[in-house]
């Protein structure tokens, strides 16, 4: 369920409660009836066999939380409703996402032997962490990042790591990485780039 949930696509045909097709000679209604009543449902399968039941995946999105509730077993349709609209209440009620992206702007990075001086430094992904809502104001982050990075440098690089902690427990590192490539300086390059720095006085 979540690896479909990765395609942005899927939440068109999941979430949608009644269609047509062909030029509207035939109604498609959605069996999953939490897309009908459950505020941000967005799918996303039911299913039932003789061994396994009434079951359903379902997931919903709120406040740019997307959940996905998973039950097996149930005797009636009705039930595997109700037991996942229980479990994505709960999910919804008890965590949220806390953002750990820097609030200042990452430092760049000191480039040596490089056509440029300086890298850009961002996060490789993004910066959420699903986290009890009683622990939002306890969830720290900090910046571990070389003094210098010698070139040349790819786009994409890691060149250092935020590291995430909740209640003083590290929990994620997420790695830092170039923004841009960097490449070596020729030696051409170093003859022109001193010069450069004789005639504009820098060192």
């Amino acid at each position: 369920s979540c690896q479909l949930l990765k395609h942005d696509l899927i939440r068109e045909y999941t979430g949608t409660w009644m269609d047509t097709i062909r030029d509207g000679e035939f109604q498609l209604a959605n069996t999953n009836k939490l897309i009908y009543y459950y505020e941000g449902a967005t799918g996303l399968k039911t299913g039932f066999t003789a061994n396994a039941g009434f079951c359903i995946s379902a997931s919903a999105i709120r406040d740019d939380m997307e959940l996905v509730a998973v039950v097996l077993g149930s005797t009636t349709s009705k039930e595997r409703f109700d037991s996942a609209k229980a479990l994505l209440n709960y999910g919804f009620g008890a965590y949220a996402l806390a953002d750990v992206t820097p609030k200042e702007p990452l430092p760049d990075l000191e480039v040596k032997m490089g056509e440029a001086d300086t890298v850009k430094v961002g996060l490789a992904e993004v910066g959420k962490l699903l986290v009890k809502k009683e622990q939002l104001s306890s969830v720290t982050t900090e910046v571990e990042l070389a003094d210098s990075v010698q070139a040349p440098v790819a786009q994409g690089a890691e060149v250092g790591q935020l590291v995430v902690s909740v209640d003083g427990k590290e929990v994620r590192r997420i790695p830092l990485v170039a923004q841009e490539e960097v490449p070596r300086l020729t030696f051409s390059g170093m003859f022109s780039n001193m010069w450069e720095r004789m005639a504009t006085g820098r060192t």
